[in-house]
């Protein structure tokens, strides 16, 4: 459990973060990034840095993935021009090269969602390649963030099937973007204004893919951010735990002096669901090295026959 409390002209930030390998899996593939001491000189000008990353190879590949696209993104995005959106967009590219690269060196398929939450002043940038998830949760409700790249999602997008239907597919862990398969990645940034009390969470498939928003909201309204982080592992891994489970909880607890700003999220994208429209809960069908794999090796056909 990783837990911080992070200042930095007048935004103050509550934060709690915890990762689980699960009940199935041997390794834990999946890697937090929570913005460190080091890098408090340049937080007034690049904001807080917060990130979440689920790797895919099979046979710790994806520990290596997720651990390498971590790293890239942090000493790439606060030594870039100050310019958050600008910067977070260079430092998810630098993280894709350097993932595409040690793949290739290595001779070897590995790659890893990545999905970022920059808080600087008043405004929240997020930004994702893959299906982990931001959701801000806000007087008791979960608003989803982001956009999954993944095949079940663009289905739903498309009309081609109904959520009925995406409940019961067993394509439901193939993605459509990843961080390393390819030498270049599309990514997702968008921008929007938090209030004081907003909490920010960024989890992979492993969480999200066994709550429902409505709990996800319940547990973190009621409890000491910590707290909630833990309770909220727990649960999914008392649902069966087939994947890596982790979670990032960040409070907004005090933000600086600025002018009030419109908000530009009350719509959620098009196919982030709320709480009436959200996959039922599930436990996920228990998979083993080979089906992270699978999961990855996936992501070249989806997106060659998009």
């Amino acid at each position: 459990m990783s837990e911080a409390l992070i200042t930095s002209s007048g935004l103050r930030l509550e934060v709690a973060g915890l990762t689980d390998v699960g009940q199935v899996r041997e390794h834990n593939e999946d890697c937090l990034g929570i913005a460190a001491a080091q890098y408090e000189p340049r937080l007034a000008d690049y904001g807080c840095l917060f990130a979440v990353a689920d790797g895919m190879g099979g046979h710790s590949l994806g520990e290596i993935a997720s651990q390498l696209a971590i790293d890239a993104l942090y000493d790439t995005y606060y030594h870039a021009e100050p310019d958050p959106p600008l910067a977070l967009y260079q430092a998810i590219g630098a993280a894709n090269e350097v993932v595409h690269y040690q793949a290739s060196l290595r001779g070897v398929t590995m790659g890893t969602t990545l999905t970022v939450a920059v808080l600087h002043d008043a405004m929240l940038i997020v930004a994702n390649v893959g299906d982990s998830r931001v959701y801000r949760l806000r007087d008791g409700r979960a608003q989803q963030l982001t956009q999954d790249h993944s095949l079940i999602s663009e289905q739903l997008r498309r009309g081609l099937i109904t959520y009925e239907q995406a409940e019961q597919s067993q394509m439901k862990n193939v993605i459509t973007r990843s961080i390393g398969f390819r030498s270049s990645v599309e990514i997702d940034i968008n921008e929007s204004p938090v209030r004081v009390d907003d909490v920010i969470l960024l989890c992979s498939d492993g969480l999200h893919g066994l709550l429902a928003p409505a709990e996800l909201a319940a547990i973190v309204s009621s409890q000491p951010l910590g707290f909630a982080a833990q309770m909220l592992v727990n649960l999914a891994n008392r649902r069966g735990g087939p994947d890596n489970v982790s979670c990032l909880l960040v409070r907004v607890v005090a933000l600086p002096d600025l002018p009030d700003l419109p908000d530009l999220a009350e719509e959620a994208p098009s196919d982030a669901a709320d709480d009436t429209n959200e996959l039922p809960v599930e436990a996920a069908d228990e998979a083993d090295e080979s089906g992270a794999n699978d999961r990855l090796l996936a992501v070249e056909e989806t997106s060659e026959s998009a």
